[in-house]
């Protein structure tokens, strides 16, 4: 795993005009966001397992198919993610072989709140089916 220290990124910001273009408009943003790479799935639960209980967020870079670089695959991060009760939010193009998706924990609820809150009746049936597989997995939703 790889953690993209602030000033790589302004280094990147300097030399490079394509991702200077790029990360340009957020630039003050990427001053508070931590970003990191995992080439696999495995990479991306460590980082979590040490990490999710005291972040508030990162971003986690994908690179895109093209590129043939290494990278845990979106559904794959977005399940190790839930597996700790985080979820997936924003998007943010980085530049021609990368973005960034945006982790998040959210606030603790119980498993019966998650589904019941859905409002159509086939999302509900999707949740508490997700549930009862991870459950039955033994990975945890970060729900009491």
């Amino acid at each position: 795993m790889t953690i993209i220290p602030l000033p790589l990124i302004m280094d990147m910001l300097d030399e490079n005009p394509t991702t200077a273009a790029a990360l340009k408009k957020f630039r003050d943003v990427l001053i508070i966001m931590r970003m990191i790479t995992a080439k696999n799935k495995t990479e991306w639960r460590e980082w979590l397992k040490q990490n999710h209980a005291t972040e508030k967020e990162v971003w986690l870079i994908f690179y895109k198919k093209h590129t043939g670089k290494p990278c845990v695959f979106y559904e794959e991060a977005v399940e190790e993610a839930l597996c700790f009760g985080w979820i997936d939010s924003i998007i943010k193009r980085i530049d021609e072989e990368k973005y960034a998706q945006k982790f998040t924990p959210p606030k603790k609820r119980c498993y019966v709140g998650w589904i019941t809150s859905a409002k159509r009746e086939e999302t509900q049936l999707k949740r508490l089916s997700e549930a009862i597989s991870l459950l039955v997995q033994g990975k945890e939703l970060g729900m009491k």
